[in-house]
């Protein structure tokens, strides 16, 4: 949700907190009194850091000026290699806007017991290049194998009360890990977790002023990134939010019902003379008065406004009326849906506005209304698909994929008689059809003018996701380095492609979730023969590019993920030279499905047919189901090392 609005939003509901001043929280939070001990298991000593204790608080409290939140953390780390202690040579200072930083403690306790405290002294300052700003760290000295790093920070800063997620895991193990939630005890909060079956948040009512909700757990396995998961989802975590207050009596603060009161109106307000005059004027330098298809017309807005408005996260905009929209033309994301919306309102295209979250950092939770997860706009029209109204480089109906197959908020109208509002409801996004992503090689070989040294051409097609890559950016290329860029699409499978042209088309946005973005060569530079005695030995294999194969020590530890469905389409068609005989085409058939629930998962097919001295092959590489079970990683590995196994063959040519 607009980060504008929720500040309003929050801001109304705090001065419904009663103002009692209360005591400074962590105020005598200090250094753990006795240097934990501990026992590192086998598995725990393959790290370089081991998390021996890890504390994160938060407490909410009324102050003489208002509301306010803070936040500790206590962290005691063992380094357990060189590379260790090189990562945590520098240590930088948290630093964020409207956050007070009010402890910022760190000490190093060696081995033998010698404890080394930092001091201000300690602090230096760096410039961050990529950032472009300066900030401070800590110059951590006296570091060695066995070391601990403790650190305590405690910040003062604006509630978060309308939800909010913290991991309670990482890429290495840790011993020990508590979260609590201390807040005063007319307010009621709402805790959830995730990825963890161990254990669920205890509630302690026994001080009358407040609650404390806190959850702890021991000897938390480290979770390593693996290829094909989500991992941010994976991690254990836990989510909060504020829901009620007993002295105002309101019990559902922060729910989706009032983010959609809030926003309907002002994404669809109604609209005036004036508003429709600048909408048709706006309107009239484009093709939509010659389009009677109604789907054809949402495309030719969604083109049409993205052309020629721009919009960005951190646009500084005072006014969204349509006015000043039209005559900057730039505003901020939340402006520009509601530009969207307007122009479709205007047309008499039913739409609805849809919040969501990008599912690889934090699925939508649709039992959990946590206003974090309100943060990417899109635009569904119940007839059709999706649109993503502040992706620019986006297109009809390819929304990032990252936020489908993910729950959201569809913001609905309802007409109750002559009055327009909006009602919220809680759907999942579903994904594109393997066959809106498709990648088509189409390949000939010819040995007519040299056995030794084929000619072959490539004929390449892209679609959907799989040309998101490059056709929607190839008209913001430069021309003179559109041509090298070509050649570095196609020499991933043709090889070195000096002197030869590539030709392409359907270049740029226009086309992009139209029609298939096109390339094609001709060479002779690929090393595919072998000759042994009278016999030739060809790399078939070598043709489709090198493939990825895919290995893992140790037993899967996440779900398998993939961003979207896709296919490949392999065709290949080789004249056998005259004289000559294949001896192994049996080598050709490489088969590998997996299924789930019985229906084709993903899978690697592979056929060949000769006919008059014609070699005839056809692959489909396909995924069509984005979420596997860990049961399924040996049979979905099998699909992927398929195409790895193809690069390794090499058919015999023989004299007859």
């Amino acid at each position: 949700m607009n980060s504008k609005i929720k500040l309003v939003v929050l801001c109304l509901m705090l001065i419904q907190f009663a103002a009692q001043a209360q005591d400074y929280p962590f105020k005598n939070y200090t250094w753990a009194t006795q240097i934990p001990k501990y026992v590192l298991s086998e598995e725990d000593a393959k790290y370089g850091e081991i998390c021996i204790e890890e504390k994160k608080a938060v407490e909410f409290t009324i102050e003489d000026k208002g509301a306010y939140q803070y936040y500790l953390w206590h962290n005691i780390t063992l380094l357990n290699s060189s590379d260790a202690i090189e990562r945590n040579n520098t240590i930088r200072i948290p630093f964020s806007e409207n956050t007070e930083l009010l402890i910022n403690k760190l000490r190093v306790i060696l081995p033998d017991g010698k404890i080394i405290e930092l001091t201000n002294e300690d602090i230096k300052e760096a410039q961050d290049e990529k950032e472009a700003k300066k900030y401070q760290y800590y110059a951590v000295k006296g570091l060695v194998i066995g070391a601990l790093i403790e650190r305590i920070v405690l910040r003062k800063m604006i509630p978060q009360v309308t939800g909010m997620s913290l991991d309670l895991q990482s890429d290495y193990p840790s011993k020990w890990q508590q979260f609590e939630l201390i807040y005063p005890s007319y307010l009621v909060f709402q805790t959830k977790t995730y990825n963890i079956r161990e254990q669920q948040f205890i509630i302690d009512s026994s001080d009358s002023e407040k609650t404390r909700q806190y959850i702890q757990l021991e000897n938390v396995a480290a979770l390593q990134e693996e290829k094909y998961s989500n991992y941010n989802a994976s991690l254990k975590s836990i989510a909060y939010k504020m829901t009620g207050n007993h002295r105002t009596g309101i019990m559902d603060l922060f729910s989706y019902s009032q983010v959609v009161q809030k926003i309907y109106p002002i994404m669809n307000p109604v609209l005036s003379k004036s508003d429709l005059k600048l909408i048709s004027k706006f309107l009239a330098a484009s093709n939509i008065n010659s389009i009677t298809n109604e789907e054809d017309k949402i495309r030719e807005v969604e083109s049409y406004v993205k052309s020629n408005i721009l919009c960005g996260e951190d646009v500084t905009i005072v006014n969204r009326d349509l006015a000043t929209i039209f005559k900057n033309k730039v505003t901020d994301y939340f402006g520009m849906v509601k530009l969207f919306c307007c122009i479709y309102n205007y047309l008499g295209i039913d739409h609805q506005e849809v919040l969501t979250t990008d599912r690889f950092e934090e699925k939508f939770d649709s039992t959990f209304e946590n206003q974090n997860h309100l943060n990417n706009y899109l635009m569904y029209f119940p007839s059709y698909k999706y649109i993503a109204p502040t992706e620019l480089l986006s297109r009809y109906p390819y929304i990032p994929y990252q936020y489908t197959d993910n729950y959201a908020l569809f913001i609905k109208p309802l007409r109750i008689e002559n009055v327009f509002t909006g009602i919220g409801e809680i759907k999942k996004i579903p994904a594109l059809d393997y066959s809106a992503s498709i990648d088509t090689m189409i390949i000939n070989i010819d040995f007519t003018t040299d056995m030794s040294k084929p000619s072959v051409s490539y004929e390449v097609s892209w679609s959907g996701y799989i040309a998101e890559r490059i056709q929607p950016y190839m008209q913001l290329v430069e021309e003179k380095e559109k041509e090298k860029l070509r050649k570095e699409l196609l020499s991933g499978f043709t090889g070195d492609l000096t002197n030869v042209s590539v030709k392409t088309s359907n270049e740029g946005i226009e086309y992009f979730g139209k029609v298939s973005f096109k390339a094609s060569c001709t060479t002779t530079n690929q090393n595919l023969m072998e000759k042994v005695g009278d016999t030739y030995l060809f790399k078939l294999g070598d043709l489709i590019g090198k493939q990825e194969e895919m290995y893992q020590q140790g037993s899967r530890q996440t779900v398998i993920s993939i961003p979207y469905s896709h296919v490949y389409y392999r065709i290949i068609r080789m004249q056998i030279p005259e004289g000559y005989v294949l001896k192994n085409t049996d080598k050709i058939n490489i088969n590998k499905v997996c299924t789930l629930d019985n229906q084709i998962a993903c899978q690697f097919v592979t056929n060949d047919q000769t006919e008059k001295n014609m070699l005839n092959i056809s692959n489909e590489e396909s995924y069509r189901i984005l979420d596997l079970p860990i049961s399924s990683y040996d049979s979905f590995k099998s699909v992927i090392n398929a195409a790895a196994d193809f690069n390794k063959i090499v058919l015999i040519l023989e004299p007859k």
